[in-house]
């Protein structure tokens, strides 16, 4: 079977499986396509689309929905590290040059409340930049400006 064919018949089985979905899920379904395509114009890349992340003026914000939440119904710890990792990498990358590649070094998180509502926010602070290592902390919040989690990590420049 050739890549054309291949698409084809990929296609025809997720058009079989869309009618055993309520709204909701392919309200979800949508978003994951509208995230893939939107990753490949955008800088942010598909994961940080998939999880509904924005920068925009020295902060990242995440709109919290179904690919969040925990068994709880709240957003699971791994999104809101994400969130924090997220922000304080893009953080240390809007102070280097163009060429410059940023990578996670080290991250501790303390998870102070359960993450809900609309959306989370995480504002970055750098405490130290150096030649190869930056090392920041990072608040995240909901939208009423509680206390979520507070980050800290160490970053390598290259």
């Amino acid at each position: 079977m050739n890549s054309e064919e291949e698409k084809k018949s990929m296609i025809n089985r997720v058009r079989k499986k869309l009618p055993h979905y309520s709204l909701e899920e392919l309200s979800h379904v949508e978003d994951v396509l509208d995230s893939l395509q939107a990753s490949k114009s955008s800088e942010l890349y598909y994961f940080a689309k998939f999880l509904g992340i924005d920068w925009t003026d020295g902060r990242a914000a995440m709109r919290l929905d179904l690919q969040h939440a925990n068994t709880y119904g709240v957003a699971q710890g791994g999104t809101v590290y994400t969130l924090a990792d997220f922000a304080m990498g893009y953080k240390v990358l809007s102070g280097v040059s163009e060429d410059k590649q940023v990578y996670t070094l080290e991250m501790k998180m303390n998870y102070i409340s359960p993450g809900k509502g609309e959306q989370l926010i995480a504002v970055p602070e750098l405490l130290h930049v150096g030649n190869r290592t930056a090392v920041l902390t990072c608040e995240v919040k909901d939208e009423n400006s509680n206390l979520i989690a507070h980050a800290q990590g160490t970053f390598y420049m290259r």
